[in-house]
């Protein structure tokens, strides 16, 4: 949740078939629906409460996994696509 008590939501997007001019895939991630930030794949987004990791193969994406912030005892959960959706797209739901 945001500071005035809304959730929070990030979106992954990855397109593979739009790679930039020398070859690499990027992964775009999405705050509230607003770009937030670009990175090449692999990429490890810093987000409350944690990090997204996100890494693709030839087929489509390897690892989309929200990682929360615990050290050692830290959990990781798998980001699903939304449903009807295509497997580029992926959202997390923080908490606060």
């Amino acid at each position: 949740m945001s500071d005035d008590g809304r959730q929070t939501v990030y979106t992954v997007d990855v397109r593979h078939q739009k790679q930039s001019s020398n070859g690499h895939v990027k992964a775009h991630l999405y705050l509230d629906g607003r770009l937030h930030a670009v990175s090449r794949v692999p990429a490890v987004f810093p987000v409350q409460g944690g990090t997204v990791e996100v890494r693709a193969s030839n087929f489509g994406l390897k690892r989309c996994h929200y990682v929360t912030a615990g050290g050692p005892s830290s959990s990781s959960s798998r980001i699903l696509p939304p449903p009807r959706g295509t497997v580029r797209a992926s959202t997390v739901h923080t908490p606060r």
